[in-house]
C-alpha cells in the first residue's frame, strides 16, 4: 500500500510557493489572502497556542465566529503543524451553543478554547465560572500582542494513525457528538 504525505507535508510543500493567493468566497465577497500572508498567520497563531502551553495531541475547541476567516484558517493550520486536534463546534453566540460548548469542554478537560474576540464576549457573558486559563484568543487581523518565539514553520511528526480533527454534530438531539 501507497504511503499517503501527512497534512502537515502537503501544507509546507504549498507554503512553499508564494506568488498564487487563497481566495475565500462567502456571500459574493471575496477576500484575498495570499501565501506569505497565511504562512506568517500560522506562525502568529502557533506562538499564541506554545505561549499558552497547547502541544502536540492536544485537543483545542474552535470557537471562531465565520466571518472571521483568515483567523479560522491561520488557527487550523497552525494547530495541524503542531500535531494538536482541532475541534470544530459551532461558534457560540446563544445560551444554548454556549451550553453545549460547556458540555464539550467538561467532556474534554484537558482541552483548550480558541475564539475570536466578539464570540468570546458571548462565551463568557453566558459561562460565568469558565477557566479563563483555557482561553486562547485569536484575531483577525495581524496582531504583535504576544511573545514571538518561532519564525518559521516547524512541523509536527504526525503518524497515520493520529487524529487531525473532531468535527461535533448535533444531528436530531442537538446535543453534539464529536
Amino acid at each position: 500500500m501507497q504511503n499517503l504525505p501527512s497534512l502537515n507535508q502537503k501544507l509546507k510543500e504549498y507554503l512553499e510557493d508564494n506568488n498564487s493567493k487563497i481566495t475565500l468566497i462567502k456571500s459574493e465577497k471575496h477576500t484575498l489572502f495570499s501565501k506569505g500572508d497565511l504562512k506568517q498567520g500560522i506562525i502568529r497563531a502557533r506562538n499564541a497556542f506554545l505561549n499558552a502551553g497547547v502541544k502536540q495531541g492536544d485537543i483545542v475547541i474552535f470557537q471562531i465566529n465565520s466571518s472571521a476567516k483568515k483567523a479560522f484558517l491561520s488557527n487550523f493550520f497552525a494547530l495541524v503543524s503542531l500535531g494538536a486536534v482541532p475541534a470544530f463546534l459551532t461558534a457560540s453566540r446563544n445560551r444554548d451553543q454556549v451550553h453545549r460548548l460547556k458540555n464539550v469542554a467538561q467532556s474534554n478537560p484537558k482541552s483548550f478554547i480558541v475564539a475570536d474576540d466578539e464570540t468570546l464576549q458571548f462565551i463568557k457573558f453566558l459561562w460565568e465560572d469558565i477557566d479563563e486559563k483555557r482561553i486562547i484568543i485569536t484575531h483577525e487581523e495581524n496582531q504583535d500582542d504576544f511573545k514571538t518565539a518561532e519564525s518559521d514553520i516547524a512541523y509536527a511528526d504526525v503518524k497515520p494513525s493520529d487524529n487531525v480533527l473532531i468535527l461535533y454534530s448535533s444531528g436530531s438531539t442537538s446535543d453534539p457528538k464529536g
